[in-house]
């Protein structure tokens, strides 16, 4: 059964372009391509990502953090109640009016008294300022290490500086992808803005159409223009393609 349903699932059609097969793909005369078992190492490495992020942080982040002076604001401890703590543990940490003015009742509390439980409470379990200033550290650490880490590995790669090689010798008919893709964008967008998610949406759109203009501006050049028929019955601008550009 587990045989047949990995031959299945790795079918050539649901994986590469049309007319190619997985044989291709096979190391032979030197040229070594690229595997999924090869993901395993990923495994330790996370491993090793985890046990350095422990030593970054505690011996050079919070170092740095005293000596920069970034000192942890001192927060009131909440008085022990097992009522209102039972609620904040197990029905939610921001509870609405009705449930506090139960609560209160149940506690003999004012309404104050218990809103002011429940922030400080919210309070506690809000990381400090140390344990955040290390946490930005080593974020800031890992991301810049990575990008010049992997811009020194492509620095030497010809396709680095001409990213249109990244398709050479490529098949590159996607018809029923860039359908399934507009699709699957129309149906993402109409959900959104039925459940009323207009301010996120509309900073996802901007955040699009600031660089989707940019990549017009290589189509657009006489001598870069792509050749690639359209859909039937889009004509203009509107149109498919049925193909990527070359960018």
């Amino acid at each position: 059964m587990w045989s047949s349903l990995n031959e299945w699932l790795w079918q050539d059609r649901f994986w590469l372009p049309p007319n190619n097969s997985w044989t291709e793909l096979e190391d032979r005369e030197g040229l070594v391509f690229a595997h999924p078992q090869d993901m395993l190492v990923a495994l330790p490495l996370a491993l090793a990502l985890v046990a350095i992020r422990f030593t970054f942080e505690r011996f050079v982040g919070l170092p740095l953090s005293r000596w920069l002076g970034v000192q942890d604001q001192a927060r009131k401890l909440v008085k022990p109640n097992a009522t209102l703590e039972k609620h904040f543990l197990m029905e939610g940490w921001r509870p609405n009016k009705p449930q506090i003015a139960v609560l209160a009742t149940q506690c003999g509390l004012t309404l104050r008294q218990t809103q002011c439980w429940f922030r400080r409470r919210r309070n506690q379990d809000r990381p400090c300022l140390t344990k955040k200033f290390c946490e930005a550290s080593w974020r800031f650490v890992f991301y810049l290490c990575s990008f010049f880490g992997g811009l020194l590995v492509l620095y030497h790669e010809s396709w680095l500086w001409r990213p249109a090689m990244c398709w050479d010798n490529y098949p590159n008919q996607d018809f029923k992808e860039q359908v399934a893709h507009h699709l699957v964008t129309i149906t993402l967008i109409a959900f959104s803005y039925s459940a009323n998610l207009l301010r996120i949406g509309s900073l996802v759109l901007l955040l699009h159409d600031s660089t989707d203009y940019l990549l017009e501006v290589g189509p657009a050049h006489p001598s870069e223009r792509p050749s690639s028929p359209t859909l039937p019955g889009a004509p203009g601008d509107d149109a498919l393609p049925l193909s990527l550009p070359v960018r």
